[in-house]
């Protein structure tokens, strides 16, 4: 019976290529044969706090991290937001594709395994969007990437952590300083239990981090020890 209903509703919603949005074949699995060449994680050298990719061979830190600036520990993405993988964040986001979601998962834990593993996270959590845009857009696309790396990975996620309470501009409007003044205020702590330790926060884009340091310093007030972060990918 499963199987059957796997079969119509493949017809009814054919699985797509993650990239090019073609209809896959039964032999694909998220890309195409064509656009499986195309998939690239990032190589280069990074920073070791934050993720950004290093321009100098004898740098371990970005210029940001060497100052101090962010409230979490460490943080990575798999791919940089450019080309085919920008395209399809943006299907992700605006348009319905929500079984991008599960390629980057599978590929942050591909990719990011080890680093993981050492991080030892108690829970997931996804960076929560606004109750406007979730009725908008059906979902929350960092939530379904959360969801589909607990479920790889084994780390539970929890939900109900930090509440956005406030509808912010879209932050690819803003400047770096613009983007941490339109995070003040945006989040409010709504767990009801004892936080635990060590907590991963999950995004579909780090462009300069504001979001997810807004909610890292909001977990580290209320209890948190260490807070991870991984994005999609990196802008």
């Amino acid at each position: 019976m499963k199987n059957l209903l796997r079969k119509i509703l493949g017809i009814i919603y054919p699985e797509r290529c993650v990239f090019c949005d073609k209809i896959l074949s039964a032999k694909e699995k998220y890309l195409c044969d064509e656009c499986i060449h195309k998939f690239k994680f990032i190589k280069d050298r990074t920073c070791i706090r934050c993720g950004r990719v290093l321009h100098s061979r004898y740098e371990t830190l970005c210029h940001e991290c060497a100052s101090g600036n962010f409230v979490f520990d460490e943080a990575f993405a798999p791919f940089k937001y450019t080309g085919e993988v920008k395209n399809s964040i943006l299907n992700l986001k605006y348009k319905g594709r929500a079984q991008n979601a599960g390629f980057y998962a599978k590929c942050i834990w591909k990719y990011g395994k080890e680093r993981i593993t050492n991080w030892n996270p108690d829970i997931i959590i996804a960076v929560p969007i606004h109750y406007s845009r979730l009725a908008t857009r059906g979902y929350n696309q960092a939530e379904l990437i959360a969801r589909k790396l607990s479920e790889v990975s084994g780390i539970p996620l929890e939900k109900n952590v930090i509440a956005r309470t406030k509808k912010t501009q879209a932050q690819k409007k803003l400047g770096k300083f613009e983007r941490h003044e339109n995070m003040k205020s945006a989040f409010s702590f709504v767990y009801g239990d004892t936080l635990p330790e060590r907590i991963l926060i999950i995004d579909d884009i780090f462009t300069t981090g504001a979001t997810v340091d807004a909610i890292s310093g909001i977990l580290k007030d209320n209890g948190a020890k260490k807070v991870y972060v991984i994005c999609a990918a990196l802008s």
